[in-house]
Parts: C-alpha cells; sequence; structure tokens
C-alpha cells in the first residue's frame, strides 16, 4: 500500500500537524479558561516568570535553529540550483532571502504596532484575582501596598505639588499609562477605579470590564487586527516546515516552532481577553490562531509534491529561507530583545537563569546537528 518512505512522510506530517494545533490550542486555551474562570476564582496566578526562562529558551532555539541548520542548508540548496550564468550564481541568496523576510517582519510589526501591543497587554499582564470586578493586579488587590492609605506626614518632599492635569474628553488616556510624582492626573477612561495619587508613580493596566464598556465594535476589531498581523511568520514557518523532507532540519525546524507556539498563543489570547473581548471570540480566536501555522505546512507541502526536478529544489531552499528569516526575527526581536529590556534590571540570578536557558537552547539545536550522520 505505501512503501517506507512514503509512511513515515506521512507519520511525520500527521505528527507535525498535530503537535503544532495542539500546543497552540492549548496555549490559547489557558487565558481562556481564565476568561471564564475569573468571575469564580479565590486565588492569585501570575504567569509571566516562567513565561521569561520560556522565552529565552525559545530564543536560543530560534536562532541556533536558522544559523547552524537552515541558512547553512539553504544555501547550499540555492548555489546547487541556480545556473552558474545567472546573475546570483555565487551569491549567498539564502541569506538575501532571509535578510529581506527580517526587514519585512519589522516593517510589519513596527507600522502595525500588533507585536508591542501583545507584550505590553498580554500574559505578563494576566493575573486570576479574587476580585470579580478588577483584573488590575498591579494597582488593586494583588499589590497590597497600593492598597494601604499613605499619610501625607509620611510622603517625601517632592517640592509644591502642581495644579491636576485636565485631559479632554475626546482624548483617550494613554496605555499602560503611569502619572507623575509631581502631577495629580484624573484617568478618564471608562471603569478605571485606580487611585491616581502623585505618589510613587506606577503604572496600571484596565479590567477587560472597563475595556468592553467602550463598545463591541472596538471588541471585535482588536482581536481580528492582532490574529492578522501576528499570523504572518506562522504562516511562512509553517510553509517553510511543509517544504522539506523529513530529516534533521525538518526535526530542528519542527522543535523550534513547538517550543514557542504555545507561548505566543498565550500571549495572543490573553492579551484579547484583557481586551474585553467575549468567550465566544476569545474562544474563536484560539481556535484560529492553532490553525495558521498548520495551514502554512500543508501550502508548503502540497507545493513541493506539485513541483518536480529543480522547481522543486527551488521551492526547498526559497521556503526555508523564508522561515529562516522568521525565526531570526522572532528570536532577536520578540524573544531575546524582549526579555532584555524588560528584565534588565532584575536580580542577578535571574538574569543569569535567563541566559543558561537560552544557552539551553542553543544547546539543543547543536546537539540535532549530530543526527545527520544517522540521515
Amino acid at each position: 500500500m505505501f512503501d517506507f518512505v512514503d509512511l513515515r512522510e506521512i507519520t511525520w506530517a500527521a505528527f507535525c500537524l498535530g503537535s503544532i494545533w495542539l500546543v497552540a490550542f492549548v496555549g490559547g486555551a489557558i487565558p481562556l479558561a481564565w476568561r471564564i474562570y475569573s468571575g469564580h476564582s479565590s486565588k492569585n496566578i501570575a504567569f509571566d516568570a516562567i513565561m521569561e526562562y520560556m522565552n529565552m529558551l525559545s530564543a536560543g532555539v530560534f536562532l541556533a535553529g536558522a544559523l547552524l541548520h537552515m541558512l547553512p542548508e539553504a544555501n547550499e540548496a540555492a548555489e546547487s540550483t541556480i545556473p552558474d550564468a545567472s546573475l546570483l550564481a555565487g551569491r549567498p541568496v539564502a541569506f538575501m532571502i532571509a535578510s529581506a523576510v527580517f526587514v519585512a517582519m519589522a516593517a510589519v510589526d513596527y507600522i502595525t504596532g500588533a507585536h508591542s501591543h501583545v507584550e505590553d497587554n498580554g500574559l505578563c499582564s494576566l493575573h486570576i484575582v479574587e476580585d470579580k470586578e478588577l483584573s488590575d493586579v498591579e494597582s488593586q488587590a494583588s499589590d497590597a501596598e497600593s492598597s494601604i492609605p499613605v499619610a501625607e506626614s509620611v510622603r517625601p518632599d517632592y517640592g509644591e505639588q502642581q495644579p491636576p492635569v485636565d485631559q479632554p474628553d475626546d482624548r483617550p488616556p494613554a496605555y499602560p499609562h503611569t502619572h507623575s510624582e509631581h502631577a495629580l492626573m484624573t484617568c478618564t477612561e471608562a471603569g478605571c477605579q485606580v487611585d491616581h495619587c502623585p505618589y510613587p508613580a506606577r503604572p496600571h493596566r484596565h479590567s477587560p470590564k472597563a475595556r468592553a464598556s467602550m463598545g463591541p465594535l472596538r471588541a471585535c476589531l482588536i482581536p481580528l487586527f492582532l490574529l492578522s498581523a501576528l499570523s504572518f511568520h506562522s504562516i511562512v514557518a509553517g510553509f517553510g516546515l511543509g517544504v522539506l523532507p523529513y530529516g534533521s532540519t525538518a526535526r530542528m525546524s519542527w522543535v523550534a516552532i513547538f517550543a514557542h507556539k504555545g507561548l505566543e498563543a498565550m500571549a495572543l489570547v490573553a492579551s484579547i481577553v484583557l481586551h474585553g473581548a467575549g468567550v465566544g471570540v476569545v474562544a474563536a480566536v484560539t481556535v484560529a490562531y492553532a490553525c495558521i501555522t498548520p495551514l502554512g505546512y500543508l501550502l508548503g507541502a502540497a507545493t513541493h509534491k506539485l513541483v518536480e526536478g529543480a522547481a522543486k529544489d527551488a521551492v526547498v531552499f526559497v521556503g526555508v529561507s523564508l522561515s529562516a528569516g522568521t525565526f531570526l526575527y522572532v528570536g532577536l526581536i520578540e524573544l531575546l530583545a524582549h526579555t532584555m529590556h524588560r528584565d534588565g534590571h532584575a536580580a542577578v540570578g535571574h538574569r543569569v537563569g535567563h541566559m543558561l536557558s537560552m544557552a539551553l537552547g542553543v544547546a539543543a539545536m547543536t546537539g540535532l546537528l549530530f543526527l545527520e550522520a544517522d540521515e
């Protein structure tokens, strides 16, 4: 019925599709469960600490995967595919393609602001708290210090207090925002219950209930916008995995995608939850995002099967180069740079632990190089 090679490829494809979909769905289901459970909770759960270590582990996996596996193999395939008379002959075409993808992803991220929006309002802001009405744990239930009134006599002398700063009704406050130690500012966002004392300066985020009061149109458009913007590199990474035949590079690509996909889905869905989206919208986004990378895989696998000869080799090296560009961007910008910026003032032990996590990811990808002898 099937020869051994075909059966192995079919099994590998089913494994990739099922595992990537499942880890993305489970990752997105955690904030969804919080959305349903938050009204009945008596616990206080924060997810950000473990996520920073997982981000650094994933950063090492992505960077080493692109630099040690994908780009060398793609460039070798390009050299054997591109005719000698071509203008591109002898040039690092795979690196050129990956660089173009890196710039394209940076442009999409910077212009739309989608990734930074998810980082500001995503998993690191998500808590389960006892108070049904407030999820703003930074300024309410989870911060005992902020709930204790501070007597005027014990406040440090910052000089003469400035008068309150009026905000026009048509100007929404910055999100997230802090308030100056020298100015008493009143937040005009509906549902905000934060006591904006002039001291100390403290960032805060608004509850899903407050965000839902801004209207159902925004609650639907924001999830659609974030889903579309964040799906670009997911479908490209899936395409790059789909065009690869079973081997060490394919296994490496799967490890990198699998290591990050659940965390990415958690951050995306958490951001949508904190904007007050309903359970139905959150569930739809969770299922849709879980299907993005498998869809890219199916497109890549179908393209690889439909083309023949030199065109098949070209599809492989172009697809792998595209995927390598996304890996470099995700590893450098979304994971490594974000974690270093966010936790740059953390305790030395935490920073050392973060770097060891990244080194572990690099070591894992380096170890996969030695599996090539078994191919």
